[in-house]
């Protein structure tokens, strides 16, 4: 885009005034803060979405709208996939390429809260805006992966640490979608997105302190294509694909669903609150029980269960019985999800660390961008939202693989 080659000048030129690095705690405290701004909007993106194109020409019924918010995902993915690669190039070969990564991906996200902003009275803003979200992703989360892969091992405090950031992550979890709702039922949409812009600012500071990366190699693009298609990396794709279609479901499908029944923003931030809450004192009993129990054994466990859980979330109601069930299934999730990125994390280790994260962002999102199309081929021959359900209950199972 036309903006990054000042950014990368801007980024080089506010090297020397860097302060002195602080290795793994600057990413954690970036990341904390991250997740606080997206977790007071994450729940309600495809909410202002819709209500975004609600009643436009283009999109004048249920259906249409919801066609709609599907749109705005799948060329959110679809620019992510696209930009992969080429993302990875930059970081591998610019020096300093991990923290200038980061600090451009906050500023694209800046620039895409914007245009959120402003898409109120224009929505065709929103197709940049889903463009700039997909650039931004793997701007962030290729450096902080590899962060956590190699500086990891460098840490003797490493595993206190990750807990540390886990439940400061959650923390930040639990309160977020509460504020979130109160200030949008107080003074509207405009005004987080406004909070959000200013917490994401907030959070580029911590990375003028990353300790310094090494240039990394980057297998050709041919080799790369190879890889992804590999024997040795068949299941780990297969796995990723699940995960991918999985997380739409908890992204897309299930807020709107939970919105339906609960009609109001604030009680969906509490209810949403509520239900990280249940989620961390989960994850501080569920460490010993992968110890003792073996993490494969624990994420075929959490994979049956999600995925049964996704049939009966489809068939509730009421309040309270859509809280119940999702709070099951929060639970289940961390028997997933926390084995699942334990393996992840080792299989990245025990090769090419920066070709595995690539690989995984690839599988990833052309899991979710499945996830997507089929959503809308759903929509447009009637099947309804209800349909999504049972994709993202394959997509589960489909997780198991990474427990070979």
């Amino acid at each position: 885009m036309y903006f990054q080659p000042f950014v990368i000048v801007f980024a080089i030129c506010i090297e020397p005034f860097a302060f002195h690095p602080m290795g793994l705690s600057a990413v954690y405290l970036a990341s904390t803060i991250r997740t606080f701004a997206l977790s007071l909007l994450g729940i309600f993106t495809p909410l202002y979405i819709y209500q975004t194109l609600e009643g436009t020409p283009l999109f004048p019924t249920r259906t249409a709208t919801l066609f709609g918010v599907v749109g705005y995902y799948i060329v959110l993915r679809l620019t992510l996939i696209l930009v992969n690669l080429p993302v990875s190039y930059f970081i591998a070969e610019v020096r300093g390429g991990f923290r200038k990564s980061m600090l451009l991906s906050n500023i694209l996200h800046a620039t895409n809260l914007l245009l959120l902003i402003f898409s109120k009275n224009n929505p065709w803003l929103l197709l940049p805006a889903a463009a700039l979200e997909g650039a931004l992703i793997p701007f962030y989360w290729i450096p902080y992966h590899l962060i956590f892969v190699e500086d990891g091992e460098k840490e003797k405090s490493f595993g206190n640490k990750i807990s540390t950031v886990g439940v400061l992550d959650k923390v930040a979890g639990v309160v977020a979608p509460l504020v979130g709702g109160v200030v949008i039922a107080l003074f509207g949409f405009e005004t987080l997105l406004v909070v959000v812009l200013f917490l994401v600012v907030a959070s580029t500071f911590p990375i003028f302190s990353m300790r310094h990366h090494e240039r990394h190699f980057v297998p050709p693009l041919k080799m790369i294509f190879r890889d992804f298609f590999s024997k040795g990396f068949r299941k780990d794709l297969i796995a990723f694909l699940g995960a991918g279609v999985e997380n739409v479901g908890g992204a897309l499908v299930w807020p709107i669903f939970f919105f339906g029944l609960v009609g109001s923003f604030a009680g969906l931030g509490a209810l949403t609150s509520g239900l990280t809450l249940i989620s961390i004192l989960v994850v501080l009993w569920l460490g010993r029980v992968v110890g003792k129990k073996g993490k494969r054994r624990v994420l075929r466990l959490g994979a049956y269960s999600q995925s049964v859980l996704w049939g009966v979330r489809a068939v509730t109601q009421t309040v309270p019985q859509a809280f119940f069930a999702q709070a099951v299934a929060r639970i289940a999730a961390e028997f997933l999800w926390i084995p699942f990125d334990t393996i992840v994390y080792a299989n990245a280790s025990a090769g090419n660390p920066f070709e595995y994260v690539i690989l995984r962002e690839w599988a990833l999102n052309l899991g979710r961008l499945l996830m997507l199309v089929l959503m809308a081929i759903l929509l447009l021959i009637g099947v309804g939202w209800l349909g999504s359900f049972g994709l993202a209950a394959v997509g589960a199972l489909l997780t198991i693989f990474m427990a070979r």
